[in-house]
This record gives C-alpha cells, structure tokens and sequence, in this order.
C-alpha cells in the first residue's frame, strides 16, 4: 500500500512539473522578481495594454529583460505568445478527451489560429511592421470568440477563461510593442 501512495505521489509531481502550461509558468516567475527593464516598463505602462502587473508579469522572463530595443522585445513577446497559445492547445485537447464539444472545437481552432498568426507577425516585422501591428491585435478576436462560444454552450473552463485572458494581454502587448516600430 505505502509503495502505491509513493507511486501516485510522484505520478502527481510529474504530471505539475511536466505541464506544458506549468513549464510555461515556472520560466517566467521567481521568488523575487527584478524590476522590469526600461523597455518593458514603457510598454507595460501604456493604455493599450491595461494591467500593468500582468503585463510585467508575462514578460519577467531574462529574454524580455534583455531586449534593448521594440523590434527585439515584439520577437520575444510573439515568442511567449506562441508557447502560451501552444500550452492552451494541450489544455483543449486534453478537456476534448472528456467528450465531444462544439465549444471547445472552436476554441481550438482559435488558438490555432493565434499560433499561426503570431508566427505570421513574426514574419511580417521585416516587411511590414503596419500590417504585424494590425495582426497581432486581431488575437484579440479570437479569444472573445471562444469565449462567447463556451458561454452559449455553458461550458465551465476556467482555465480557458485565464488563456483567454492570457491570449488577449499577450496581443495588446504585441499591439503596443510594434507600434513603436513604425
């Protein structure tokens, strides 16, 4: 019996650790976080963007830190967009497993959708930094989209309502951060 609660007690352990979302979260938090950068601080502080802690939060990982410039700061911040959106598509698939769920399909294809476009916006700073501007905000969309459709199908999903919070900040954040480009 003591070596089944060992087992399910490690079992437990890996499952947190090895979470996608969890993994996600552990690179960006730490005990005591550093001061956020001057950059990072600027884009945090404007109105597009809302939350200001949130927003310090989501980029209190050492490549945000490092970044110097608005060009390197939207490359890391598509960057965390992409793995956030990519976490929540495990999130999806795993909640799918349950059973079938128009809701939940939709959302899907949403954060697929935001995983494609933040690697278009990636490509689209060397062309055309106006058009990367318009197509991050875009992000936005989706998100409410999927929210809209588990509210009409009273689905439950908190943790697709924090994504969905998550995706919405990650876009303003990149709305800001390539209008500085132009």
């Amino acid at each position: 019996m003591a070596s089944l609660q060992s087992f399910l007690y490690v079992a437990v352990v890996a499952v947190l650790v090895l979470s996608p979302s969890r993994a996600t979260a552990l690179k960006r938090s730490t005990p005591m976080q550093a001061a956020p950068s001057p950059l990072v601080e600027s884009v945090c502080k404007s109105n597009a963007v809302g939350d200001y802690n949130s927003c310090v939060k989501a980029l209190s990982c050492p490549q945000a830190a490092a970044a110097t410039n608005p060009k390197a700061l939207t490359t890391v911040v598509l960057k965390l967009a992409r793995e956030d959106a990519k976490a929540t598509i495990g999130q999806i698939l795993n909640l799918l497993k349950t059973g079938p769920s128009p809701a939940l399909d939709q959302c899907l294809k949403n954060y697929q959708s935001a995983v494609n476009s933040f690697k278009m916006v990636a490509n689209e700073l060397r062309e055309d930094p106006m058009s990367a501007n318009y197509d991050v905000k875009v992000n936005t969309d989706l998100a409410d989209e999927c929210d809209r459709a588990l509210a009409a199908a009273r689905v439950t999903a908190p943790q697709l309502t924090a994504a969905n919070q998550s995706l919405r900040r990650f876009a303003m954040i990149g709305f800001e951060v390539t209008s500085q480009l132009q």
